[in-house]
C-alpha cells in the first residue's frame, strides 16, 4: 500500500472509533466559542517515507498528547491551533454520525488517538446559547476570484485615491489655449523669469511662484518673461510686439468639452474626476467659450505684462463714466440705471457744470417732498486710488471751491446714494474681482465668484457729512479710525456672513446674494467689458492681462450700483477672510493666464490644485461680434 492510501486509512479509522473504547483520563481543554471543522472533507497531505520514519522516531520520546498532535499534522492540513478548535466544538452532528459507522480493523497505533474521540463525546454534551452558526467552512458560499480581486482593488482605492492632477493640468491648459488660438511649446529649457515690482503685498505675489519651480525671480524687467507691477509700465508695454493677424474660429470641428477625466492605473480606471466640480464648467460650459485654430508658439520667447495698454478707459473715474455713457447710449439704455448720476467737469464755467447746477437746484427745491439731503461726492477724474481726494459736499459753495481749473485735470461730481443698505446700522460696499486678458490679440473677460464687504467703523448718519469714517469704506481710510476692527475683523465681511445677516434681518424679503444680487453685479461687469473691448488693447499687444477691483454699493431696494473700477486693487491681507480670498484669487488668475501661456517644461511635473472660481463671461469672437452686428452704425460710440 502506498503512502497516500495508508494515510487515508489511518484518518478514516480515527474518525470511526466509538467513544466507549477511548480512555477517559486524558481530555484536552475546551473552548466553546470555536466552530467545528470537518476534517473528513479536506484532502490529506502527502507525506514522504523519510518524514514518516522521522516522525516514528520522535513519537518514542513524546507523550501521548504530543504524538496525537504530530500525527494529525501529518495526516491533515489542519494546524495544531485548528485541532484545538476542532476538539472543543459542541454542536457537531457530523461527528456524531461518523462515530456510529462501522469500525476499521484494529491497529496498534489506535491507542495513541484515544483522547481525541473522548473529547468529541464530552464536547457534544455541552449546551450553548441558541444562535445560527456555520457548522462547517465548506458550507460558506465560495466567493468568485474576480470578486475577491475587485474587493482588493476597492480597498486599495479607499486607502489611497490617486487623483489625475497632471492630466487635469494638461486638459485645463488645452481648453484655455484653444480659446486663445495658441499652442505653446515649452521644450526642455531651464526656466522662465519674472520681475515683481515692489509694493501692494509683493511678497505674497512672489510666494505664489515658490511651487512653480520652473520660474525664477529676477531684478531686470527688460529680460523677464512676465513683468508684474502696481501701475502700468509704459516702457514694457511699448516693447511688447503687436499681433498682426486675426485668429480664425475653428469651423471644421465642433467645440469639444471635457466633463470627466479618468485616471488609468494597471489598465483600469482607478479614479474619475468630475471636471465641473473643480470649476472647468465655468470656462468650457460658458456661452462665451469658443475654440480657435491654434498657432504653434515657443513659450520661452513670449512676454506678458499684468496691465492693459489703455486700461484708463475703465480705471479712472472720467474714463469709466465716458466709456459706459457711450456704451449705454449705443444700446439705447440709461447709464444712470447702473451708475449714480454723474457729471465730469473741468471748471465751474464749462457746459457740463451748468447741467449739474440745474439738476442740483431742481433737487434742492423738492427736498421737502423727497426728503433728500441733496448730497454729492466730488472726486478727481484721473489718477486717484484708495479714497484719495474724495469729498462729500452738500452746498454749491463747497463744490465750487473744490472744482478749480487745472491743466489736464478733471473732476467727477456724483450723486451720493442716500438710501444705502446698512449692515448693523453701518455703511458698506462690495469689492469683487474681474480679469480681462489679451492673449494672442484675443480679448476675454472673467468674473470672480468670491468677494467681500468693506464696512465703515461708525454708524451711518447724514448729519456728519465731513466724517470719512461714516461715509467712505476704503480700507486706507478706515484703518485710521479708533474703532477699526471693532465690529468685524479688519472691517471685512464674507459673502456667507452677509447672507446670514440678510436672512436674520430681512426674512420676509428672502433675499439671496448668489441668486439675486451677484447676477446683477456680473451683468454690469460684463457691460464694462463690452463697452471697452475695442479700445482697451487696440494695438493687440503680445501679451497682457489685468485683474480689476470693482466696487459696488447696494441700496435699500437691494439694487447694485457701480461706483468705480481699480487698476491696483489692494492685495494686503489685513483680515483672516482676505488671507483666504486674495491669494486664492490671484493664484487662480495665474493658473488661467500664466500656466497656459507658459506651460511647465517637459522635465517638470505640474499638478492642478484647487478649484477654479473665475467664470468666463466675455469673448470678443462671441459677445463682441454679436454686439458689433447688433449696433450697426451705432458702433461708432464704442470707438470713441
Amino acid at each position: 500500500m502506498n503512502t497516500s492510501l495508508r494515510m487515508q486509512a489511518i484518518q478514516k479509522y480515527l474518525l470511526s472509533k466509538k467513544p466507549e473504547e477511548l480512555n477517559e483520563e486524558s481530555v484536552s481543554s475546551r473552548n466553546p466559542q470555536f466552530k467545528t471543522i470537518d476534517t473528513s472533507k479536506y484532502t490529506p497531505i502527502l507525506v514522504s517515507k523519510s518524514s514518516l520514519r522521522h516522525a516514528e522516531m520522535k513519537t518514542k520520546t513524546l507523550k501521548s498528547r504530543d504524538v496525537s498532535t504530530r500525527v494529525t499534522r501529518e495526516v491533515s492540513p489542519i494546524s495544531h491551533s485548528s485541532l484545538n478548535r476542532f476538539t472543543s466544538t459542541t454542536n457537531s452532528q457530523i461527528f456524531k454520525k461518523l462515530s456510529q459507522k462501522t469500525h476499521l480493523a484494529s491497529s496498534s497505533s489506535v491507542d495513541v488517538f484515544k483522547p481525541v474521540s473522548k473529547i468529541i463525546e464530552k464536547a457534544s454534551k455541552i449546551k450553548l446559547p441558541s444562535k445560527n452558526i456555520i457548522r462547517s467552512p465548506r458550507k460558506l458560499p465560495k466567493t468568485p476570484t474576480t470578486e475577491i480581486k475587485s474587493v482588493r482593488d476597492l480597498s486599495r482605492t479607499r486607502d489611497f485615491k490617486p487623483k489625475p492632477k497632471a492630466e487635469l493640468e494638461k486638459a485645463w491648459r488645452k481648453a484655455l489655449n484653444l480659446s486663445n488660438g495658441i499652442d505653446p511649446y515649452a521644450g526642455t529649457f531651464t526656466n522662465y523669469t519674472i520681475f515683481i515690482g515692489k509694493g501692494n503685498n509683493s511678497p505674497m505675489v512672489k510666494g505664489l511662484f515658490i511651487k512653480r519651480h520652473w520660474w525664477r525671480v529676477i531684478e531686470n524687467k527688460d529680460a523677464a518673461n512676465f513683468v508684474w507691477s502696481q501701475w502700468k509700465d509704459k516702457q514694457v508695454i511699448s516693447e511688447l510686439r503687436c499681433c498682426n493677424h486675426k485668429p480664425i474660429i475653428n469651423q471644421d470641428q465642433p467645440i469639444q468639452t471635457i466633463t470627466t477625466l479618468n485616471k488609468m492605473q494597471n489598465g483600469k480606471y482607478s479614479c474619475s474626476v468630475d471636471l465641473d466640480s473643480i470649476g472647468f464648467g465655468l470656462i468650457q460650459k460658458s456661452k462665451s467659450y469658443i475654440q480657435l485654430s491654434s498657432e504653434k508658439i515657443f513659450a520661452d520667447q513670449q512676454r506678458l505684462h499684468n496691465k492693459l495698454e489703455f486700461n484708463n478707459c475703465l480705471t479712472n473715474k472720467k474714463g469709466l463714466y465716458m466709456t459706459m455713457r457711450n456704451y449705454y447710449q449705443a444700446i439705447n439704455q440709461c447709464i444712470f440705471d447702473k451708475l449714480p448720476i454723474t457729471f465730469t467737469v473741468t471748471s465751474i464755467n464749462d457746459e457740463e457744470y451748468m447741467k449739474f447746477v440745474s439738476l442740483y437746484n431742481i433737487i434742492e427745491s423738492g427736498k421737502k417732498e423727497t426728503q433728500s439731503q441733496n448730497l454729492w461726492i466730488v472726486k478727481p477724474g484721473e489718477f486717484s486710488n484708495r479714497g484719495n481726494g474724495i469729498t462729500v459736499c452738500q452746498t454749491l459753495d463747497e463744490i465750487s471751491c473744490i472744482v478749480k481749473p487745472i491743466s489736464e485735470k478733471s473732476y467727477i461730481i456724483q450723486k451720493y446714494i442716500e438710501n444705502p443698505l446698512l449692515v448693523n446700522k453701518r455703511k458698506f460696499d462690495i469689492r469683487c474681482y474681474a480679469m480681462i486678458t489679451s492673449i494672442n490679440g484675443v480679448i476675454q473677460g472673467y468674473f470672480y465668484l468670491d468677494g467681500y464687504l468693506r464696512t465703515t467703523s461708525k454708524e451711518f448718519t447724514m448729519d456728519e457729512i465731513s466724517n470719512p469714517f461714516i461715509h467712505l469704506t476704503n480700507d486706507a481710510i478706515q484703518k485710521h479710525s479708533s474703532e477699526y476692527g471693532k465690529f468685524e475683523n479688519g472691517n471685512k465681511m464674507s459673502y456667507k456672513e452677509f447672507q446670514r445677516y440678510l436672512d436674520q434681518n430681512f426674512p420676509d424679503r428672502k433675499i439671496n446674494l448668489t441668486l439675486h444680487i451677484l447676477p446683477q453685479i456680473k451683468e454690469i461687469v460684463k457691460d464694462t467689458m463690452k463697452a471697452s473691448f475695442m479700445k482697451i488693447d487696440k494695438n493687440k499687444r503680445l501679451h497682457c492681462m489685468e485683474v480689476f477691483g470693482y466696487d459696488f454699493m447696494i441700496d435699500n431696494n437691494f439694487k447694485p450700483w457701480l461706483i468705480e473700477i481699480n487698476t491696483n486693487p489692494c492685495l494686503e491681507t489685513s483680515s483672516p477672510h482676505l488671507r483666504n480670498i486674495i491669494p486664492a484669487m490671484l493664484e487662480n488668475a495665474f493658473k488661467i493666464v500664466l500656466d497656459s501661456l507658459f506651460p511647465p517644461p517637459i522635465n517638470h511635473r505640474c499638478e492642478f490644485i484647487g478649484t477654479n472660481r473665475f467664470e468666463l463671461c466675455f469673448h470678443q469672437d462671441i459677445d463682441g461680434k454679436a454686439l458689433i452686428e447688433s449696433l450697426g452704425e451705432n458702433i461708432k460710440f464704442l470707438e470713441n
